[in-house]
């Protein structure tokens, strides 16, 4: 039986708390995903495509937060090895407290987390990352800003995106940059743009899937 991998391009304008509330009015923003289910493919398939959406000399700015013990720390000597541009900031986080409960019946309280600001070059620099992170396979997704100029105007709006539970994405974010990638744990990731054209996605995600052995399947989904 053959590996699959579905490309998926969808009308809705909101995942995980991130809307798009202007969609209606930007006929040219396209939604879509690539997901495969698998989190060897996931891996590395997140940051080829990643860096396969970029015009050439672009970089990615990520945001990044978890909560596994030592994987920031990580992160953070590969950023530092790799003479990555980065800066550590914190938030805070809503965590539940006992074990079994539902989060809307538990106590609740406030914690300090780390979030992980990086300005990429390299898609090797950022399959490392991805390897030594392993919250966003399960709960904390990644976002990922193609960016066309320097990454200074983006840091706080990509905070800020990562941190909350529910937000609207400014339009200037989507309309000054290649795309907006949000991953969808170990499955794949959203990609949001009005700058790249269906075939445009289309080509890039066949070529991932090509170099790994496994078939492309395109949906469109109404949502």
């Amino acid at each position: 039986m053959s590996l699959k991998a579905d490309l998926v391009f969808f009308s809705k304008r909101e995942y995980s708390g991130i809307r798009i509330g202007w969609a209606q009015e930007d006929p040219t923003l396209t939604w879509a995903g690539l997901f495969s289910h698998r989190k060897d493919f996931t891996r590395s398939g997140n940051p080829d495509l990643a860096f396969g959406l970029l015009p050439k000399g672009g970089k990615v700015l990520m945001a990044a937060t978890g909560n596994v013990p030592g994987e920031h720390l990580e992160a953070v000597e590969i950023l530092k090895a790799e003479r990555t541009p980065y800066s550590e900031e914190s938030y805070l986080r809503l965590v539940s407290k006992g074990s079994g409960i539902p989060f809307s019946r538990a106590k609740q309280e406030r914690i300090s987390s780390p979030i992980l600001l990086a300005t990429v070059a390299r898609t090797e620099t950022l399959r490392k990352i991805f390897g030594a992170y392993e919250s966003w396979l399960y709960a904390w997704d990644f976002l990922l800003l193609g960016l066309i100029g320097d990454s200074a105007p983006w840091l706080s709006v990509m905070k800020e995106l990562a941190t909350q539970r529910e937000i609207d994405v400014p339009r200037h974010l989507i309309e000054d940059n290649a795309y907006l990638m949000i991953t969808a744990q170990e499955h794949g990731a959203y990609v949001i743009s009005n700058k790249l054209s269906r075939d445009m996605i289309q080509g890039v995600c066949e070529k991932i899937c090509r170099e790994r052995g496994f078939e492309l399947v395109v949906k469109d989904q109404q949502r």
